[in-house]
């Protein structure tokens, strides 16, 4: 998306980066949270945090996350306030 912007200004409310790769170093999440935080910037979407809470659950039991990660992800969103 070099050169692109969005039409017009987005504003994000809230937040939070869900791992579910067992094996991902902290300095992986560091960084992966630093571009989107970064490609945020660039194409005029604020409200992006450079820290956003993380919540690791391991990897899910299929390709996709099951419903009982949504309601763990849920809970544990409302607990960071």
């Amino acid at each position: 998306m070099v050169g692109k912007k969005l039409y017009g200004p987005a504003t994000i409310k809230g937040v939070a980066v869900i791992i579910f790769a067992p094996n991902l170093r902290a300095n992986e999440i560091t960084g992966v949270i630093r571009g989107l935080h970064t490609a945020c910037q660039a194409l005029g979407i604020v409200g992006f945090p450079p820290d956003p809470p993380v919540i690791e659950k391991g990897a899910a039991s299929g390709s996709f996350a099951a419903v009982s990660d949504f309601d763990y992800f849920g809970h544990q969103l409302l607990t960071l306030g």
